[in-house]
């Protein structure tokens, strides 16, 4: 029962709407988390203003003026809502690969030819040159061909390979269900904070 002026369950009994305002929040999501908590931690508590209308002034300009930088101690608290993860490495690798292809080609042709011509004073009958003993002309005609060809191909090419890897995860040093206490206790213990430290002005401070 309050004796000085309204506590913050009588003003719900009729039916105030104590957060009727707009104020910055880390996360839209614990919006409503934050309400019901201010709620539980002063539910008894008297105001100090002699009316609602005063308190949810100071109320409202207190939040819109704390919370920008309670917003960032939020933040860090949640780690980018990476609660279940307890580690994050990074791995860049650059890579130069060169590959160098030399190729030699030689080619060797030697040929050798020899013609006979032979001549002789015959009668016009079949004549086998090759046994011929005597004869009246002979030509010979030696050919001799070498061709050396020679070749050599030179090829290089280099290749930049870079990649990132990154890598998060849990590795096994708490439970997921471990990390979650932790985080939303964390939470809780800067929500405290500012009751504490920064709303409680807001009260009577006789009992």
């Amino acid at each position: 029962m309050a004796q000085y002026t309204m506590t913050i369950q009588q003003m719900i009994n009729i039916n105030v709407n104590i957060f009727d305002f707009d104020y910055p929040i880390f996360n839209e999501s614990y919006r409503t988390t934050f309400e019901n908590l201010f709620i539980d931690h002063f539910l008894l508590d008297e105001i100090a203003h002699e009316t609602i209308a005063q308190f949810k002034h100071r109320l409202k300009t207190k939040l819109n003026l704390i919370m920008p930088y309670y917003n960032k101690i939020y933040m860090s608290q949640e780690l980018e809502q990476r609660i279940l993860d307890n580690y994050e490495v990074t791995e860049i690798i650059d890579r130069v690969v060169t590959n160098d292809n030399i190729r030699n080609f030689e080619n060797n042709n030697t040929r050798n030819s020899v013609n006979k011509n032979l001549y002789k004073d015959t009668p016009k009958t079949k004549t086998d040159i090759s046994n011929f003993d005597i004869v009246t002309n002979l030509t010979k005609n030696i050919d001799d061909e070498i061709s050396n060809n020679n070749a050599k191909e030179n090829s290089n090419s280099k290749n930049i390979e870079s990649y990132q890897r990154t890598m998060t995860g849990n590795i096994g040093v708490q439970t997921d269900a471990d990390a979650i206490v932790k985080y939303w206790t964390s939470l809780r213990n800067v929500t405290l904070e500012i009751f504490e430290n920064e709303l409680s002005s807001l009260f009577m401070g006789v009992f």
